[in-house]
């Protein structure tokens, strides 16, 4: 049954829409299998350095045997990546692609024609082989007839079109480049290859090369858009109408016409000329069979019936040609036999054609005789081709899917024992395991001394919380001298009045004249900060100290010059131990910790800045006359600066107090959290991870293999886990 134009249109939308989805979940699994191929790189890498240790033989058989696999297996990915990204492409279309297939003479071109309403003036055709040189492919689009010309690079040219013809006429030495290719004589034909096919084949490339030689082509990365409707014929075909050869169509890698069909809304279709069919031309039937696979959803197989009706071998050769395109689908599920009939052909000779083509096996969704002349007859015709697409597209694709899905299953499993082989190639103890005991000595006594040291630092700081602090007291008395000397005539100038009242021109002045004075003890800051870093660098030394801690060497060099980032690497490091979160939470604490003016003092001195502004003995009153004001501001400011400073100088002992309270803090934090025993633990654990390190000759072989050892086991957990990803 028929259905409408319109439902056509919309039915062969629909197919296109439908597509996206499982192009998505191709992208997915391309992208998958790309991890997986990046998790083998990355493993193949590293086995080179594992047989480079002193291992037992057996297991450098294993590991040899390992590296054959991963040889096979980036073969077979490229195959499944080939075949993923081709059906990739195909469901990303935006067409519905309708191939044209036959070999040369049979009326292919007078079929497009037909098809498409262009003419033999863009659609080559002529009395003699092989018209059409470059493939083609025509797009159903509304308004002027153009083109879209993409050509080679001299590089693809080479290596697709060239290098075919040197590998299957053994032709040596080979050119290195496309310049070496065309600057260089040919190598003569060897004895064994001078059957007829092969001489055909050595005056092809001979005439491509006298082309590529004499005329300046169009090779590049470009394409050349939009072509007038006349030009067309210069870049796709072989010869000129005076049968002069042209050159242009050696460069062109595919064409793209757009044009209006003469059937009306048959919506986003695109033919597809494929030429190759019979050609001399080394690696034909593989261009043609990548150009079906690439571009094509349905094929049109186009013949013209032989003298006496009777099916030759090429006619089964064809048809397997096109069947290997796409292997995973039935040819005859998604192509239509053409039969290009003339006015001498009768009936009974058509029958009798179709039935030698049923006996060599040659199946089609139809068989139908037109004539390719008649376009009224071929457009009937593909009307019922083009029903017969939109109704079984559908599943074709679903086939198709779930048979490329299918060839990744067996990869998974060789995969999946790979990996169980991987497992266990590696021998269990690669070196030495060392002494035992010696490790637990060793520590202990490390975390004896440190603990030691870092109580006596604790004692000292403890001892000193009561005595005032030397360089804080010597601070405060250069800020005080300053603060005394302090001009306050450059703040308090009867010029700054502007008409303003007295009163209210000395309160706003009390109000910046208490922030200068807060302001100016902030230089106290530069002392307590010393302070900090002063401590911070005794218990990085008790770490780093070669008899103590012993952890000079376990970051970077450069890092244990800046106390604070050591001691902030080292928290990131203690964190990443189990139980180590408390004890990272007070290195880090140390590290950050800031002792300033305004953070911990100030609010200790603040009621003694109240002279300036927020004491009745000092208020400015109206009928005070400048001088007058000015006075009690001077006034005002020694008395809250020596009031500062002596609440400061009574708060001198304070900075060694905060600190002791931090030491203690570290100290405790480092030694007992979560007591003794647990704190200890942790610490023994920190320092297994670096006893390389820590102890390099006693523990260097054993570390750079136990090394070694977690880089393996990760590598196989992440190509286990890229293939449990591909699984799904």
């Amino acid at each position: 049954m028929s259905i409408s134009a319109e439902s056509r249109t919309a039915k062969i939308q629909s197919i296109i829409e439908n597509r996206k989805p499982i192009a998505q979940k191709t992208a997915k699994t391309i992208e998958q299998l790309n991890i997986v191929r990046s998790s083998l790189e990355d493993f193949a890498r590293f086995l080179p350095t594992v047989l480079e240790k002193e291992i037992p033989a057996e297991n450098k058989v294993k590991i040899n045997e390992l590296q054959n696999n991963l040889k096979k297996f980036d073969g077979q990915i490229l195959v499944r990546l080939t075949e993923l990204n081709q059906i990739k492409t195909r469901f990303e279309r935006s067409t519905l692609n309708i191939g044209v297939a036959g070999f040369p003479r049979q009326g292919k071109s007078t079929l497009l024609q037909a098809l498409t309403g262009l003419t033999s003036n863009e659609i080559p055709s002529a009395e003699y082989n092989f018209c059409t040189g470059a493939p083609s492919m025509i797009a159903n689009r509304a308004g002027e007839t153009t083109a879209d010309i993409e050509f080679y690079t001299e590089n693809d040219f080479f290596n697709e079109v060239i290098n075919p013809y040197y590998r299957e006429l053994g032709l040596k030495p080979e050119p290195e480049s496309f310049f070496n290719f065309i600057e260089s004589p040919l190598p003569v034909l060897t004895p064994e290859n001078t059957g007829a096919t092969a001489k055909g084949r050595y005056d092809r490339l001979k005439r491509i090369q006298e082309q590529c030689k004499g005329t300046k082509l169009p090779f590049g990365n470009a394409v050349l858009r939009e072509i007038k409707r006349e030009q067309i014929w210069n870049y796709i075909a072989q010869f000129d109408k005076d049968k002069k050869p042209l050159s242009n169509w050696i460069a062109v890698k595919i064409a793209m016409i757009y044009c209006q069909f003469p059937v009306q809304d048959v919506g986003k279709i695109v033919f597809c000329d494929t030429p190759g069919l019979g050609e001399v031309e080394c690696g034909a039937d593989k261009n043609l069979i990548k150009n079906i696979a690439d571009n094509i959803d349905a094929i049109m197989i186009l013949k013209r019936i032989p003298p006496g009706a009777v099916s030759l071998i090429h006619d089964t050769e064809m048809y397997d040609t096109i069947k290997r395109a796409i292997p995973e689908l039935e040819l005859k599920k998604w192509s239509h036999f053409i039969i290009n009939k003339s006015n001498d052909d009768k009936q009974e000779g058509i029958d009798n054609f179709v039935k030698q083509l049923e006996q060599t096996h040659i199946e089609v969704r139809r068989y139908v005789a037109i004539d390719a002349r008649n376009k009224e007859e071929v457009l009937i015709e593909f009307d019922k081709i083009l029903n017969d697409v939109a109704e079984t597209q559908k599943n074709l694709d679903d086939t198709l899917f779930n048979k490329r899905f299918e060839n990744i299953k067996p990869l998974i499993s060789y995969l999946n024992e790979f990996i169980e082989k991987a497992k266990i190639a590696l021998p269990k103890t690669v070196a030495g395991v060392g002494t035992p005991g010696k490790f637990d000595r060793m520590f202990n006594d490390r975390w004896k001394k440190m603990g030691a040291e870092l109580v006596s630092i604790d004692t000292k700081y403890q001892e000193k919380c009561n005595a005032e602090d030397v360089e804080f007291v010597q601070k405060l008395e250069e800020i005080e001298n300053e603060l005394l000397h302090y001009d306050l005539s450059s703040k308090l100038n009867r010029s700054d009045m502007l008409g303003a009242g007295i009163t209210q021109y000395f309160s706003d002045k009390y109000h910046e004249l208490r922030l200068d004075l807060a302001t100016a003890f902030d230089q106290l800051d530069k002392g307590l900060d010393k302070i900090i870093q002063n401590v911070r660098y005794e218990v990085c030394g008790v770490f780093l100290s070669t008899d103590q801690g012993g952890l000079e060497n376990i970051f970077d060099v450069e890092l244990k010059n800046d106390t604070k980032q050591w001691l902030l690497k080292l928290a990131d490091q203690i964190r990443e131990i189990d139980g180590g979160e408390r004890i990272a939470r007070i290195i880090q604490y140390f590290a950050d910790i800031m002792f300033s003016f305004r953070g911990h003092l100030l609010y200790r001195i603040r009621k003694n800045i109240d002279p300036l502004g927020r004491n009745n003995d000092f208020a400015v009153l109206p009928q005070d006359t400048f001088e007058m004001a000015y006075e009690k501001a001077m006034l005002a400011w020694e008395k809250a600066v020596s009031d500062c400073c002596a609440a400061l100088q009574g708060l001198a002992k304070e900075p060694n107090r905060a600190i002791s309270a931090f030491v203690e803090d570290f100290c405790d934090g480092i030694l007992r959290t979560g007591g003794y025993d647990e704190a200890k633990s942790v610490w023994r654990t920190f320092y297994e991870q670096y006893r390389a390190d820590i102890w390099p000759e006693e523990y260097a072989a054993l570390d750079e293999n136990t090394k070694l050892r977690d880089t393996w086991n990760r590598s196989i957990k992440e190509l286990g886990d890229a293939v449990e990803q591909l699984k799904s």
